[in-house]
């Protein structure tokens, strides 16, 4: 029975792992040869083309910046929100507290397209359409992250607080030197899907960014991938061509998630999360 479990646990690994490495395989393969190697685990035929295509842009590396800049800045300032947010909801009592949080919680069940039109117009008023700025301001708002932090704070000892408060301590100063360090693992899920959500949320990107310099890596990469087509036809593989720009874009996922994993998720206690 013992081997019977490993054997199923190395299968399902199997299953798991077998697309990345395909993308990975695929990404280095000659024209048609993305599909054509499966007889053979290690192809022959391996070339550095196709990753010299994506990254040719001359703009690859303002990209990186772009979106090393928006993924920062967008969870600093998502992180400025929904923490006060949270505290708020989880500490005070004020009018229409219960409609507003579940207002702001009914967000979540509605697409994200649904409210692009809104946001274009919130960009618009704010004078930052196409710029920067454009590329994460306007998708600041996360629900989610609110409703995080008000289960956490509402389960804290009020006498910690009290404590504090009778110390001196402001309420801006208790969330900083508190209630921050005490919900680090609730920081590090909010920053983690922050992160991610910045760093591939193409459909807004794609709008707001317009001119070529502000793309972010994801939104140029696409530009490039498409370039290249037009530009060589029949003489470039763009199935190839995408598992390269897929391998590139895989690597920035896959370090935001282990680097949250190690500094927060470890011993992430959050209850119905987890379960």
């Amino acid at each position: 029975m013992k081997y019977a479990r490993y054997a199923l646990i190395i299968l399902i690994t199997l299953i798991a792992i077998w697309p990345v490495y395909w993308l990975i395989m695929g990404s280095f393969q000659d024209f048609g040869g993305v599909f054509t190697f499966a007889s053979t685990i290690f192809p022959s035929n391996m070339h550095l083309r196709n990753y010299e295509g994506v990254l040719s842009s001359e703009y690859t590396l303002r990209w990186i910046w772009n979106s090393a800049r928006t993924i920062v800045l967008q969870c600093v300032l998502t992180l400025a929100i929904v923490a006060p947010a949270g505290m708020a909801f989880g500490l005070y009592e004020f009018k229409f507290k219960k409609v507003i949080f579940w207002s702001f919680i009914v967000v979540i069940m509605v697409p994200g397209s649904a409210f692009l039109i809104g946001k274009l117009l919130m960009a618009r008023r704010l004078g930052i359409t196409n710029t920067w700025w454009a590329g994460f301001v306007p998708v600041l708002f996360y629900p989610v992250g609110i409703f995080f932090f008000r289960n956490f704070v509402e389960d804290l000892p009020q006498e910690i607080l009290d404590s504090a408060r009778i110390d001196g301590a402001g309420e801006l100063r208790i969330l900083s030197r508190i209630i921050l360090p005490l919900c680090k693992q609730v920081v590090g899920v909010v920053l983690l899907f922050t992160a991610l959500a910045a760093f591939n949320n193409y459909l807004w990107q794609s709008i707001v960014l317009q001119r070529i310099e502000l793309k972010t890596l994801l939104v140029g990469m696409v530009i490039q991938m498409q370039s290249i087509a037009l530009l060589f036809g029949q003489d470039v593989d763009p199935v190839g061509l995408r598992m390269a720009a897929g391998v590139i874009l895989l690597i920035p996922n896959l370090a935001i998630f282990i680097f949250f994993n190690k500094k927060f998720i470890k011993d992430l206690k959050l209850g119905g999360l987890t379960k």
